[in-house]
Parts: structure tokens; C-alpha cells; sequence
């Protein structure tokens, strides 16, 4: 762990257990989990023809943001197909050029 990350805490009691995270490092998971159900959720709708409505539970029982946002993301996903994984695509070669660049 780097020195500007702060270390998380635990706290135990006979009945329950609580782990203090980071902000940061929970917005960071946040994000991450959303690309992921994005995937889910482009594929659900236009390979398993899943309804608006069927994507829209799937990301609320899945992701920690606003229904009324997720429902935005979800419009966004039924007009653009493939919109996801060529996002994540892109991300990863860039990612790829960049450490390659590096070396």
C-alpha cells in the first residue's frame, strides 16, 4: 500500500464485524464493478434480447448508483450496440501501447 493510501480498519464486536474503506478506493471498485455489469448488460440486450426493463434490474441489484442514472446507461446501451467492449477494448490497447512505450 502506497503512502497516500490510507490503510483501512477493521472494528470487531461479539455480534458484528465493519471494515472502514477508503473513499477513494471504493469509488474505484464502484467504477469497475459498472464496466463490468455494462458488458453484462450490452450483451443481455442485444444477444439474449433481454427487455429495458430486465437490464435496468440488472444493474440496480448490481451496481451502487442511482436507478434514475442506470436507467440513462441502460438507453445508452440499447441505441449502441457494442458500446461497451469497444470501450473496454480501447481502454486495454491503450493500456497495452502505454507499457509497451515504457519498457
Amino acid at each position: 500500500m502506497n503512502s497516500s493510501t490510507p490503510a483501512t480498519t477493521t472494528t470487531t464486536t461479539p455480534t458484528t464485524t465493519t471494515t472502514t474503506v477508503p473513499c477513494g478506493l471504493l469509488g474505484s471498485i464502484s467504477t469497475s464493478l459498472m464496466r463490468a455489469a455494462r458488458l453484462v448488460v450490452d450483451t443481455g440486450i442485444h444477444f439474449f434480447g433481454w427487455s429495458r426493463e430486465r437490464a435496468l434490474e440488472f444493474l440496480a441489484e448490481h451496481v451502487p448508483m442511482p436507478r434514475e442514472f442506470l436507467a440513462g446507461e441502460v438507453d445508452r446501451y440499447v441505441v449502441m450496440p457494442g458500446q461497451a467492449l469497444a470501450y473496454l477494448t480501447g481502454k486495454l490497447e491503450i493500456i497495452r501501447i502505454r507499457d509497451e512505450a515504457r519498457e
